[in-house]
């Protein structure tokens, strides 16, 4: 049944010739260079693509982020055997201070959402020739759990002041739009006046999707192959006419599992319909 879920459920990563390897360490790659059909970077088994920044817009001394101002970092391990450690993508602003207000009395809010694609790969080459990791023979990686750090990532929110951090996904696509109800989930977090932990936060998950880790993760069920996973994380900071509001960063952590590969759906069509003539032929000869 395993098999049956995947193969209902598949979706081949892309690959492309202009992957490279991910930034390690802030602030990173600039989005720049990730952005558009066919451009990322790599990390370990992971490409993260077609990176874009939408609806950006700032008033009251924020600076609005765009791909030029913003850049990506990686945090991961390499596997070992069929183990992998979870891997994690952050995004902040180049110039410390642009998603921040600390000082002076005007009201101020900056809004952005960023949009990209997620793949595990399990064979082939990136673009300058570096190999995917692999695990065993007849074995693929897949995605296990998605989560949105919530620590660390704000300074401090002052009074009357927030923060909103929205990430929705959608399962083994490449665009969070038109998504199928049994893929789609989000998780959002509210900052709300303290020291950097979100106040509150919530989770929608569906049939292939549920809440844990205090709504900080989705779990997917493991029943199907995820193999791509597209996302659009909005961020909403909001200050009214004094007191602090500064995020910092935020960070998406990927967990995976190793699993047997099960035939590919065009392999399954061939094994169908092979399936179907063997009983034709079956019926034939029992009218004889």
């Amino acid at each position: 049944m395993k098999h049956l879920l995947g193969l209902l459920f598949f979706a081949s990563a892309t690959s492309y010739a202009s992957i490279s390897a991910c930034a390690t360490a802030a602030t990173g790659t600039v989005l720049t260079g990730l952005n558009g059909s066919g451009n990322g970077c790599a990390a370990v088994d992971l490409s993260f693509e077609n990176l874009v920044v939408s609806g950006a817009n700032a008033g009251g001394g924020f600076v609005a982020p765009t791909l030029v101002n913003s850049a990506a970092y990686t945090t991961s391990t390499a596997p070992v055997g069929n183990n992998i450690a979870t891997a994690g993508l952050t995004l902040n602003p180049i110039t410390n201070g642009d998603w921040e207000r600390t000082t002076g009395n005007n009201s101020s809010s900056l809004n952005a959402t960023f949009e990209w694609v997620a793949n595990t790969h399990s064979s082939g080459t990136y673009g300058a020739g570096t190999p995917y990791s692999q695990p065993n023979a007849g074995y693929g990686w897949f995605f296990d759990a998605i989560s949105l750090l919530t620590n660390g990532n704000v300074t401090s929110v002052g009074a009357g002041n927030s923060i909103t951090v929205t990430q929705t996904v959608c399962l083994n696509a490449t665009t969070t739009a038109s998504c199928a109800a049994n893929a789609l989930g989000t998780l959002t977090a509210l900052y709300n006046p303290g020291a950097g932990t979100a106040a509150f936060l919530s989770c929608t998950g569906s049939a292939f999707l549920t809440c844990a880790n205090g709504n900080a993760t989705l779990d997917i069920l493991n029943t199907i192959h995820v193999t791509q996973i597209a996302f659009s994380t909005s961020i909403a900071l909001a200050r009214n006419s004094s007191g602090t509001v500064d995020l910092n960063f935020f960070t998406t952590n990927f967990d995976q599992f190793a699993d047997t590969v099960a035939p590919e759906p065009s392999t399954f069509g061939l094994m169908g319909a092979a399936l179907i003539g063997l009983g034709i032929a079956k019926r034939r000869r029992r009218r004889r």
